[in-house]
């Protein structure tokens, strides 16, 4: 059985109204990941996500870069110890 893994991301940049959480739940779906993407009060977008190992780095590799009209300046990953979502994954208002 594949390696499960919990991340929990941290997006700095241009990601707020540039359809950035939209953009992460298409590629969490596509890649059957479970958890959730919010926008953070500061203007970040906070990024929960877990499933195979192999799909969290695809997935973490997307958020580095985002959909066509952000600009991603930094990300932050932080490894979850346990389960944090079951489930879909969905957007977080």
């Amino acid at each position: 059985m594949p390696a499960t893994v919990s991340k929990r991301y941290i997006v700095i940049g241009r990601v707020q109204g540039v359809g950035f959480r939209a953009f992460v739940k298409r590629v969490a779906i596509r890649e059957n990941l479970s958890g959730f993407v919010k926008n953070d009060s500061s203007g970040c977008v906070e990024v929960v996500a877990e499933g195979r190992r192999e799909a969290i780095e695809r997935l973490e590799g997307r958020l580095r870069t985002g959909p066509p009209l952000a600009e991603v300046d930094d990300l932050t990953v932080h490894e979850c110890g346990s389960p944090v979502e079951t489930g879909d994954f969905h957007i977080r208002e």
